[in-house]
């Protein structure tokens, strides 16, 4: 349900740091971070219709192959190319295309190109984009606790991404 009325924190942007966005501090990616969001239109400020994100992903990045059961993706590429595999199938995009994840279809991505992949990430409904908050600290040694915060959030990993 959208909100009643449209506020002027509604129209303002959402810029925050490491702790609450997922977003490194300016100059600072780090190492164990090579994907991050910053929420620009949060669920909350939407009834939960929908959240927008930018995403940052480094050359080489490759997202686990996961599954949402509550969420459906949208990602336009503004800057770099990815490849993108969703049930079974890949395409290549880049600056300008825009490709539709449903859910409850396997899929995975990975930056192909040489500079950082840029795009505009839409989750319908909103409320994932607290996921990216949840875990953007958190390393390579935290394993465990990637996995149940993304079952938490309706994410199954299904296996390894495949090779691009």
């Amino acid at each position: 349900m959208p909100p009643a009325s449209i506020s002027a924190a509604h129209l303002q942007p959402k810029i925050g740091g490491a702790a609450d966005t997922g977003w490194p501090q300016p100059g600072a990616m780090p190492a164990h971070n090579a994907d991050c969001m910053r929420i620009l239109v949060s669920g909350d400020a939407t009834g939960g219709a929908y959240a927008v994100g930018l995403r940052i992903s480094q050359p080489g990045f490759t997202s686990p192959l996961h599954c949402h059961s509550r969420e459906d993706e949208v990602f336009h590429i503004l800057e770099g190319r990815l490849r993108i595999w969703c049930d079974g199938r890949d395409i290549d995009v880049g600056p300008g295309d825009t490709t539709a994840l449903p859910r409850g279809l396997p899929h995975s991505f990975q930056v192909i190109s040489a500079t950082p992949a840029r795009l505009l990430t839409t989750l319908v409904p909103g409320g994932l984009e607290n996921f990216f908050a949840a875990v953007a600290e958190l390393g390579p040694e935290h394993q465990a606790r990637l996995i149940a915060i993304s079952r938490d959030y309706g994410i199954e990993y299904v296996g390894s991404p495949p090779e691009a």
